[in-house]
């Protein structure tokens, strides 16, 4: 049986990284990480993910159609929550692709890679 917070956390990959390198998919993971300490967010992996109004894929969660990238990011969460990888060391709280909304031109811009800019 896989944990919940494997899950949580492959979830935020497959659905939000999976087009991205390994380095723009441990930045994403880090984002979780890093919200795991702040006030500001959920103390858990899942309590994280699934705050209101994080991610929106979290109200209606869409069929897992590449299981390929499913199981990768499942490998991927469980060995960043083993302790297996090492996460790249930002201080980013948020991350989007696309145009940016009024709330990330609020934010501080850390940097862009791949096709996420990451926020603090």
């Amino acid at each position: 049986m896989i944990a919940a917070s494997i899950i949580c956390l492959a979830q935020v990959l497959y659905y939000e990284a999976r087009s991205e390198s390994l380095d723009g998919q441990l930045l994403v993971a880090e984002v979780v990480a890093n919200r795991i300490v702040s006030p500001d967010f959920g103390n858990t992996t899942c309590d994280v993910v699934y705050q209101e109004g994080q991610f929106s894929w979290t109200r209606d969660p869409p069929e897992i159609l590449e299981e390929k990238a499913w199981l990768k990011a499942i490998r991927l969460a469980s060995d960043i929550l083993q302790d297996n990888l090492e996460l790249p060391g930002t201080e980013a709280l948020y991350f989007q692709s696309g145009n940016p909304t009024s709330f990330f031109k609020t934010r501080k811009l850390l940097g862009q890679y791949g096709q996420h800019n990451f926020y603090k």
